[in-house]
């Protein structure tokens, strides 16, 4: 249970930041003036002066895997919450949800 949770803190961390430091590194940010705009609303600093493709796939990979390792673990929690409910009948859902 504890190195699920540590996995999704990661994976919350790592996607959005995976997300920024692929789009600040693509070259197409270059080519055709896009800014790094979070949701419409303020823009982001790019750390990197110039585009680089290679660099730009290789955060592109860790956004995917890290996306799709999210996906994985919050089944696996799921799936762990409903063994608590429904199998072991334990009192552990009552406390993540109304802390009895």
């Amino acid at each position: 249970a504890h190195v699920t949770h540590y996995g999704l803190y990661v994976c919350m961390l790592a996607l959005p930041l995976s997300g920024w430091l692929m789009s600040s590194a693509s070259p197409l940010q270059d080519d055709y003036g896009i800014s790094n705009m979070v949701f419409g609303l303020f823009e982001m600093p790019d750390p990197f002066s110039s585009g680089s493709k290679v660099l730009s796939e290789q955060f592109k990979l860790i956004h995917e895997v890290s996306g799709n390792v999210l996906i994985a673990l919050l089944i696996l929690h799921a799936a762990a919450a409903g063994k608590h409910l429904f199998i072991l009948k334990d009192n552990i859902v009552q406390r993540m949800t109304w802390g009895k």
